[in-house]
């Protein structure tokens, strides 16, 4: 008898820990990771997951319910899930963003609640949750569009420009970079068409467009007798897709050209400017008393003859 009540003592030792470490009441834990990143360009899949862990901290068996809340984004994930006591399961979730969603961070907040113990409801409210941080990547992308450009020729027309649209179509503010690169001219003999053919950057933001142009030197007789055409190949890029993350780098290319047309009539100028204005001479400074002499004298018979008409008048 005193061995069997020693034995009990001792199971009862061994078990106290154990119990104690175990809620009588209904009780969970969850943990998940912290962050999670989706790529959202054209050529991505914009989906990604996250993985957490929930344990039955209880001495019963507990079913458990799922709650995700996704700052408008799809989610994934079981509704519930049930465990003995003392266990513990993992589950993803799964997090989807729409293609070319603005680069940001959202937040997703994943929410348990036992809401069964054995089989009936707890005595008690029993729930955890967890943050998670949904990095939404940036991706670069550019767009550019050749623009059509006439100038009429004018003596001394030397430098005309070419121009071009640039469209920053990835999902953050970014650097657009351009090169025009000359391709042809019409006009045959003497001088060639020449430009700068360096690299320039504007900062253009999401969704924006802006125009970048370049200066190219002609001969000034150009155009002046009859239409001569200059094309370019304008090629334009993400800064940072190609020189920054250099991945989804894509150049995009398109054609500007330049029309110099003849001048308008009303605008071609005689080369003499000596014959625009016809000169009127002025009569030499002695002529005038002679002529104020005949002036004064015509007005005097005048004034004569209307007294004359008076009196008869009379």
């Amino acid at each position: 008898m005193r061995g069997a009540a020693l034995l009990s003592v001792l199971a009862l030792a061994v078990l106290a820990p154990m119990v104690q470490a175990q809620a009588l009441v209904a009780s969970v834990d969850l943990q998940c990771e912290e962050r999670t990143e989706i790529e959202v360009a054209p050529w991505s899949t914009p989906s990604a997951s996250y993985v957490c862990t929930v344990t039955n901290e209880s001495v019963y068996q507990e079913k458990i319910d799922i709650n995700v809340y996704s700052d408008g984004m799809v989610v994934a994930h079981p509704g519930s899930i049930t465990l003995n006591a003392g266990a513990e399961e993992t589950f993803s979730v799964s997090v989807q963003a729409d293609t070319g969603t603005k680069a940001q961070s959202r937040q997703n907040t994943v929410e348990v609640q036992v809401v069964e113990i054995n089989g009936v409801p707890p005595p008690n409210i029993a729930s955890a949750d967890s943050t998670i941080i949904v990095d939404i990547l940036q991706f670069g992308q550019a767009e550019v569009e050749g623009d059509m450009t006439v100038f009429r020729a004018m003596k001394g027309l030397t430098i005309v420009e070419a121009e071009a649209l640039i469209t920053n179509s990835g999902n953050d503010m970014d650097d657009i970079c351009v090169t025009f690169d000359l391709r042809s001219w019409t006009w045959e003999g003497g001088e060639s068409a020449t430009m700068e053919t360096g690299e320039s950057c504007l900062q253009v933001k999401v969704g924006n467009s802006d125009t970048v142009r370049a200066q190219v030197s002609i001969p000034d007789d150009v155009g002046r007798n009859g239409d001569e055409r200059i094309v370019l190949d304008v090629t334009a890029w993400s800064r940072y897709a190609c020189d920054v993350v250099m991945e989804g780098c894509q150049r995009e290319q398109a054609t500007s050209s330049i029309t110099i047309a003849p001048p308008d009539e009303e605008d071609i100028m005689p080369e003499n400017d000596d014959n625009l204005v016809e000169e009127s001479p002025l009569p030499a400074p002695g002529a005038l008393v002679p002529m104020m002499a005949i002036v004064l004298a015509a007005s005097i018979a005048r004034r004569h003859e209307e007294t004359v008409s008076d009196a008869d008048a009379d």
